[in-house]
């Protein structure tokens, strides 16, 4: 009875006394080994963290490069075709001024050329007058000629 009792319990107490603390030591040492391995994974996380961070802050840089890159070739390209229609409309303005000018000189000339037709004109209508009335001053003189010179032969005859 007793003495079975007391011979487990001073057994279990030396078990204890000599095993114990290495096994309490050993919990301790598997404390720390967790323990690290905590502060590695939270370590592995961060740095995860920082570098999805990096990549996504390099792929931005290099959207943003390539976006402002092909904005500048849209800028120039819509600055050339700009320049080309500036370029046509200038080269259009001269030849409407030109044309203008030639238009304005046509419509001297003939304002000029009307002028003078229409002078001459009345010149020829003047002296076509004048020379109508000549002839019938001259047709009446003959009408009188001839009358004077039947009367003559009348009273010579």
């Amino acid at each position: 009875g007793h003495e079975e009792i007391s011979k487990s319990l001073e057994d279990q107490r030396s078990f204890v006394n000599s095993h114990g603390s290495a096994h309490v030591q050993s919990i301790g040492q598997q404390s720390s080994i967790l323990q690290a391995h905590c502060d590695n994974l939270k370590q592995s996380h961060q740095t995860q963290t920082d570098l999805r961070n990096e990549v996504m802050t390099s792929i931005m840089s290099g959207v943003q490069a390539l976006v402002t890159a092909e904005m500048q070739k849209l800028a120039s390209a819509e600055t050339d075709n700009f320049k080309v229609l500036e370029k046509g409309s200038s080269d259009l303005t001269g030849i409407n001024q030109v044309m203008s000018q030639s238009a304005q000189s046509v419509i001297e000339n003939i304002t000029s050329t009307n002028q003078i037709v229409s002078e001459k004109a009345s010149l020829l209508q003047t002296n076509d007058s004048k020379a109508n009335e000549t002839m019938k001053s001259t047709c009446a003189t003959l009408e009188e000629v001839v009358n004077s010179s039947n009367t003559h032969q009348q009273l010579v005859g």
